[in-house]
């Protein structure tokens, strides 16, 4: 609060060194700790430890670190334990529930659910940039909840597992769409890679999804980059942010696995892009949830037979000509499975190129009864479909 002009000076009763512990280190600090996409929902926390010194320097660092590390996943703790799926405030038991598991939402960049500034649930998304990279790929990407996501269509002479199995080659075309610099005597020069990854590992999140995650050294800055990516049919969406190391370990991460949890996408592509999809390893894509066990396709010269679950086509070449071209699109929703929640495969598009002359395209959905606290809007939409 001081002026340019004036001195400041704090003072403090020399009691208060006088009644500290020998040979004691005391850490008392209060803050509020928020995750991203609960926009206006604050946790207060209070972390208070003390340690026994002297002790060497690296091994404070290290005790402190770890403190402090297991003080920040209590709080994050007890905020899932509000705020997760099937917490008792996340969106499936909220006020307007009823539309999450009625709608279906076809999203060419997936949307990420987040509590608003009026309290209220919804879907998150934002206006996106384009950027082309080499043989037809190309990256999509935002800035959304502090990070940046992006959709990145692998280059067409990759093949999907490869492009999959190497984080150093999609984080560096992210980097190349987003920028990312070092200044330099003023000037700020572009960093093309960060080379390889530090250190990769894999998350499973609520809905049985497995992400990868990889951290890259940014060694000038003392800092972290912090890539969670998950599998596409064209090829991965991700997300990362750039922080200190000791926020990447001790609080980004944790930030960034909830966020993991309310990540809504569609799925799509072309044959060609299923095919490779379809027949990826375990090691990349984990264990894979039920709704996407259910995805199966068989194409051929005389048909093509995809199914999703509930709802299966197995269309004739006489009626649609199916190739390596042909674009599928599947599309989620959530349902109630005991006291879990899961998602459900809802609608499939099947269509060829745009531009053939002989263009078709076939769109099945299925719309389950709406729940009894559903809004007007709503139970006037079933109602449409039923007449």
């Amino acid at each position: 609060m001081k002026s340019q002009n004036e001195n400041l000076n704090f003072a403090l009763p020399i009691s208060e060194i006088e009644t500290g512990k020998n040979g004691t280190g005391v850490i008392d600090t209060v803050f509020y700790y928020r995750l991203p996409n609960l926009v206006n929902k604050k946790q207060y926390h209070k972390f208070e430890y003390s340690i026994k010194l002297p002790m060497k320097y690296s091994k404070l660092h290290e005790t402190l670190t770890k403190a402090y590390k297991d003080s920040i996943r209590d709080v994050v703790n007890k905020m899932n334990k509000d705020y997760s799926p099937t917490s008792p405030k996340s969106f499936d038991k909220s006020k307007g529930n009823a539309e999450f598991f009625f709608a279906a939402h076809n999203t060419n960049f997936p949307y990420i659910i987040y509590l608003n500034e009026s309290n209220v649930w919804t879907y998150g998304g934002t206006n996106t940039k384009d950027f082309n990279i080499e043989d037809n790929g190309s990256v999509e990407y935002c800035s959304m909840f502090g990070y940046v996501h992006a959709v990145i269509d692998k280059p067409e002479s990759m093949t999907l597992e490869d492009f999959l199995k190497d984080p150093k080659t999609y984080v560096d075309y992210v980097l190349a769409a987003t920028g990312l610099y070092r200044t330099v005597a003023s000037e700020n020069i572009t960093i093309k890679s960060l080379g390889e990854p530090t250190s990769v590992s894999q998350h499973m999140d609520y809905f049985g999804r497995t992400w990868t995650v990889s951290y890259f050294d940014i060694n000038f800055a003392d800092s972290v980059l912090i890539c969670y990516a998950l599998p596409l049919p064209t090829g991965v969406y991700l997300m990362y942010d750039t922080t200190s190391r000791e926020e990447a370990y001790c609080e980004t991460y944790l930030d960034m696995q909830f966020i993991t949890d309310f990540v809504y996408t569609s799925y799509f592509g072309k044959v060609k892009n299923w095919k490779e999809y379809l027949a990826l390893p375990e090691s990349i894509t984990g264990k894979q949830p039920e709704y996407m066990k259910n995805i199966t396709m068989e194409v051929d010269k005389r048909h093509l037979k995809f199914s999703i679950g509930d709802i299966t086509t197995n269309i004739p070449s006489t009626v649609m000509k199916a190739n390596d071209e042909t674009r599928i699109i599947v599309i989620n929703s959530f349902k109630e499975n005991g006291n879990k929640i899961e998602f459900e495969n809802r609608a499939l598009s099947i269509y060829t190129d745009p531009k053939d002359n002989d263009y078709k395209s076939i769109y099945i959905r299925r719309f389950n009864k709406p729940m009894a606290s559903a809004i007007n809007k709503t139970n006037s939409s079933w109602e449409q479909y039923l007449k």
